[in-house]
């Protein structure tokens, strides 16, 4: 399986509208099949962070998206009661948080 953000990201960015209030920029955009918003300050490292944050929300909707056929969670979907869909440390972990988070144990996900 490949994951492609890329149209996803340019997608993401299509949507995005930035508002600047009180020294912190506001980004609202549409991920994930809901709007988003996010606020943070007015540095010199804030188009860096807005970057980064597109683009890792691009990438997990990618990854964890029920709606797009290639995304790890269709497949493992579409494999159900079939065969095994091997996963990544990175999906273990959220499996494992989810898991715990229902049997109310707490779990380290970092």
């Amino acid at each position: 399986m490949v994951l492609n953000a890329k149209p996803l990201h340019e997608r993401i960015l299509a949507s995005v509208r930035l508002t600047d209030r009180n020294d912190c920029w506001h980004v609202e955009f549409r991920a994930m099949g809901t709007s988003c918003r996010v606020t943070f300050a007015k540095n010199s490292a804030a188009k860096l962070f807005q970057s980064a944050l597109l683009n890792w929300v691009a990438e997990f909707e990618a990854k964890y998206s029920r709606f797009l056929t290639d995304s790890l969670v269709s497949e493992i979907n579409r494999n159900a009661g079939h065969r095994w869909v091997a996963i990544d440390p990175e999906a273990e972990r959220r499996k494992d948080s989810s898991c715990s988070t229902r049997s109310r144990r707490p779990k380290d996900v970092s």
